[in-house]
């Protein structure tokens, strides 16, 4: 007697995994670490920052030169002095659609997954809003190599990577210009091996850059510290004064810097150098401004028909917001271009 088997009455399809895959979610690091504000409705897309600027101490460089008052003598006035900083906010969004059927005969939820991306979508995109506003800072530190040598000039010069020198005078340099740190210490523990961690401003890099980071001198992973209960968001270790944290959504600008031949930097097209913006900035340096309830994910399905859709033939899915970010402090950010080994 013959047995049919699997073979011939093999199976329609195959088992569907009705659970869509995961995606890669970069770490959202901009938001994190501006003074955050947001304008209440019916004011304005447009709100004004205000900084009195400090008192000079002195009159002069010199000792001798303290303002000293003369008995008897008012001392001339002085004029205060401000500074306004304005961020003006505009709107910002994405739409998709998808037909009906596309919902009807799909195994894996269609609903639920586009919902998804389109959220992650949101949040990801305010980011790099916020990214692109500090990309304006001043205050610039290019690596023309990989032993300390910082410069001002053109970015077609970059060719350092990361490195400690070059670290120490981005610290240098924030710390004369006053520079709030984020955080107090990071206390040791009991554990053998483990140290503390100093005050510190933040840097805001590439993993492209974290990998060379791993070899300066004097860089601690966070498997380091002393006491894991303070780490900010995305951190992974520190240098002295600077705590780093990472994500791909760092600004990178390919194919900008020097010549890469016998460099062993990275390069798109292996001609220049790819230039890495790392972002090292102190508490209160910029700020992350919203308008109150303007962020919106906007689900209409097929079945709402319309004139416009009038047989429901495809659902709409997206979102809007209104944002914007600025510098307040531009002394107190400072733009760190750097190349990237291979």
């Amino acid at each position: 007697m013959a047995v049919t088997t699997s073979s011939t009455l093999s199976a329609l399809t195959s088992y569907i995994q009705r659970k869509g895959l995961s995606v890669a979610e970069p770490k959202l690091i901009y938001a994190t670490y501006g003074q955050k504000v947001t304008i209440p409705q019916k004011n304005s897309k447009t709100i004004k920052f205000r900084r009195y600027e400090r008192f000079a101490p002195t009159t002069g460089a010199q000792l001798a030169n303290i303002k000293l008052l003369v008995e008897g003598t008012t001392p001339t006035a002085i004029t205060p002095s401000i500074t306004d900083v304005t961020v003006n906010l505009s709107q910002y969004g994405s739409l998709a659609q998808y037909t009906d059927i596309a919902s009807w005969i799909n195994e894996v939820d269609v609903d639920q997954n586009l919902m998804a991306r389109n959220s992650e979508n949101m949040q990801q995109t305010v980011d790099l809003v916020y990214r692109d506003a500090l990309m304006s800072g001043t205050n610039v530190f290019r690596l023309t190599d990989g032993a300390g040598g910082v410069s001002g000039a053109a970015r077609a010069n970059v060719i350092g990577s990361i490195n400690a020198p070059a670290l120490d005078k981005a610290i240098r340099k924030l710390k004369q210009q006053d520079a709030k740190f984020f955080k107090e210490m990071v206390g040791a523990s009991n554990k053998i091996g483990t140290s503390s961690v100093r005050p510190s401003y933040v840097a805001l890099i590439h993993p492209n850059v974290e990998y060379d980071l791993e070899s300066v001198p004097g860089y601690k992973s966070i498997s380091d510290y002393g006491d894991t209960s303070g780490l900010m968001p995305g951190e992974v270790g520190s240098y002295k004064n600077i705590r780093f944290v990472t994500s791909t959504l760092a600004a990178v600008f390919p194919d900008v810097g020097a010549a890469v031949s016998g460099t062993g930097k990275g390069s798109t097209t292996g001609t220049s150098a790819d230039v890495y913006a790392c972002l090292i900035v102190g508490q209160e340096a910029y700020a992350v401004v919203d308008l109150a309830s303007s962020a919106e994910i906007c689900y209409v399905p097929a079945s709402a028909k319309d004139h416009n859709n009038p047989l429901g033939l495809w659902a709409s899915l997206g979102w809007k917001a209104m944002c914007g970010a600025g510098i307040l402090n531009d002394n107190w950010i400072l733009r760190f271009e750097c190349a990237a080994n291979a």
